[in-house]
């Protein structure tokens, strides 16, 4: 094990709370995921709202853990798009034994934009001969669990939601558009007593260029028609609950089966920084007023 490793390993492990022994199986891949998803938030206040006109949201190791990580040595709360959460666990899941590696994806949760580009990036981690995926990046719908990738359509339940992994060819979709893809990631929404299987995102589990990490994580947080960069989004999903902020307005969602939701306005930066801290982002004011101004601009297109 590298010393820099080992480091980053037990720095992770105070940033999500984790004491104890640690053995590569997959209830502790659950048990961090679980705490990762509950500590370390999806957030894009860095492409969104850029500092100083600086461009670009960096994975190089330091800055990534710097930002990610510092929680644990008294610094802010910050987390980070898919790109920052899949290149943390790159760094992190060998110090605990785990043999993972990247993977890339297209959103299909718009049809109307779908396929996009490769711009979604998750964890693959194998155990013996399982392969499982591991994705706390994909803001208020990201798994909660580690996902078996057999694409049995078994449904796989979570603690904050139920997913199914299927072949392209039964997804719905057509698969002449993106043939590089393997499998579907679907997730099960309940509305009114009718159950339906939503597309997230078809995922391509063959080999990955990191350089290929590099160009795409570039273009998601600077290029115009981004998501990222056109849209401010936030989530945290705490035991019992999700918590998001899409644009200007947070929402707390119960997990219980009742799906209660409390839905909240964001008027002034006021609450908008209170919205922030719920979801564990400390942001600074510079920050939250740059992303308030964005947010009362209209979006082109």
């Amino acid at each position: 094990m590298r010393t820099d490793t080992a480091m980053y390993g037990e720095k992770y492990l105070a940033r999500v709370g984790l004491t104890g022994s640690i053995h590569p199986d997959r209830d502790l891949l659950d048990e961090l995921l679980g705490r990762h998803v509950a500590t370390i938030p999806f957030e894009n206040v860095d492409s969104y709202a850029p500092a100083d006109g600086r461009l670009g949201v960096a994975l190089a190791t330091e800055q990534l853990a710097g930002k990610l990580l510092g929680a644990a040595d008294g610094g802010p709360r910050r987390g980070g798009y898919c790109f920052e959460h899949a290149a943390l666990l790159r760094l992190v899941l060998p110090a605990y034994g785990f043999d993972a590696r990247t993977a890339l994806g297209r959103v299909y949760v718009d049809p109307a934009l779908a396929p996009g580009p490769k711009t979604h990036n998750a964890t693959v981690v194998r155990l013996g001969e399982r392969e499982l995926l591991v994705d706390p990046g994909f803001g208020g719908m990201t798994p909660t669990a580690s996902l078996d990738l057999s694409p049995t359509g078994t449904p796989q339940q979570t603690s904050h939601g139920t997913y199914r992994v299927v072949p392209m060819a039964a997804a719905g979709v057509d698969v002449t558009a993106a043939p590089d893809l393997d499998v579907m990631l679907q997730t099960r929404m309940d509305r009114g007593g009718d159950t339906q299987w939503i597309n997230l995102y078809g995922l391509d589990l063959g080999p990955v260029v990191l350089r290929d990490i590099e160009a795409l994580n570039w273009y998601i947080a600077t290029a115009p028609v981004s998501p990222f960069v056109r849209r401010f989004a936030a989530a945290l999903a705490p035991e019992g609950r999700r918590i998001t902020i899409a644009g200007a307005v947070t929402r707390s969602r119960a997990v219980d089966g009742s799906n209660a939701t409390t839905e909240t306005p964001l008027h002034t930066v006021e609450d908008f920084a209170g919205a922030l801290r719920a979801v564990g982002v400390d942001a600074d004011t510079a920050a939250i007023e740059r992303v308030r101004a964005r947010l009362s601009a209209p979006v082109d297109g």
